[in-house]
């Protein structure tokens, strides 16, 4: 059916692309919430559990004033925060993921007939693929990172720019790594300086709200030390340092997302102007 929705498969300029990223999230934020919630909240939920249990283990282990807190030493707090990473990086795939997903169900069937269940179906089909290419791309960001030392990062730099397509390309196109991945670097060739600038730009309010939501997090840890008596419990600063964490990762993760829709219709806009299918679909409607 013909999506009566906002278009993704055309030609936008810079600022075009903010536009269409606003105005997209203005019409389907209550439903992409819900979709987000429903695939990506559980392993957020549970990586940031993991890692509330391990401040946990932290502040019993501080208030104790010795090596041992009511969950245990420095093996239970280790192996805690050790789940808690793992999970943040599939619920990190996962909202890759739905994002891509949303927006390849979106297109395919329109605004009016899009469902949760649909989308789950192709965040099934695609979720290990990108599982795989988030393991291999981030081993080679680790020694691009080492490498790019002596190059003053630029390598780094290089490919993250030239790979910021690979998930949209597996979702939409159902590629392997390495076929996404050189789909990504012949996109953006010759291409560069505008997916640059919207990155650059995404990048900037993406950091300046991360710290604004770390300087939040540290006035309320602050506050709660102020009111927790010396020498008493801590409860207080636990229960606001386990409040910050959860907000902190969900408003990092819809950040997060956001960034991953304007990715989207910027790789829908390279393709349109790179291979124009929907000016041959039209030609093609033409001859017909």
């Amino acid at each position: 059916m013909e999506n009566t929705g906002i278009s993704f498969k055309e030609q936008r300029n810079f600022s075009g692309i903010i536009n269409a990223t606003f105005t997209f999230i203005a019409q389907e934020l209550k439903m992409f919430v819900k979709t987000f919630l429903y695939l990506a909240g559980p392993l957020l939920l549970l990586g940031t559990m993991f890692l509330a249990l391990s401040q946990i283990n932290i502040f019993s282990i501080i208030e104790n004033d010795d090596l041992t807190g009511s969950i245990g030493g420095f093996i239970p707090l280790i192996i805690l925060y050790f789940l808690g990473i793992v999970f943040q990086f599939l619920g990190v795939v996962a909202v890759n993921n739905v994002v891509s997903c949303y927006i390849k169900v979106y297109n395919n069937q329109g605004k009016k007939n899009l469902t949760v269940d649909d989308v789950w179906k192709e965040f099934k089909a695609n979720y290990f693929r990108l599982l795989l290419s988030h393991f291999l791309l981030s081993i080679i960001f680790m020694v691009l990172g080492v490498v790019g030392i002596l190059f003053l990062g630029l390598p780094y730099i290089y490919v993250l720019i030239a790979t910021v397509f690979i998930f949209p390309i597996q979702v939409h196109e159902r590629k392997g790594f390495i076929d996404a991945f050189r789909r990504s670097f012949y996109l953006i060739k010759d291409k560069w300086f505008m997916t640059i600038r919207l990155l650059v730009l995404v990048v900037i309010v993406f950091y300046i709200i991360f710290f604004g939501i770390i300087f939040f997090g540290s006035i309320i840890v602050s506050i709660s030390s102020a009111f927790s008596p010396e020498a008493g419990s801590i409860w207080l600063i636990k229960f606001s340092a386990i409040f910050y964490t959860v907000i902190s990762v969900f408003l990092v993760a819809i950040l997060y997302s956001v960034m991953n829709i304007l990715v989207n219709f910027q790789y829908f806009n390279m393709i349109e102007q790179k291979e124009f299918p929907s000016l041959i679909k039209e030609i093609d409607k033409i001859n017909a």
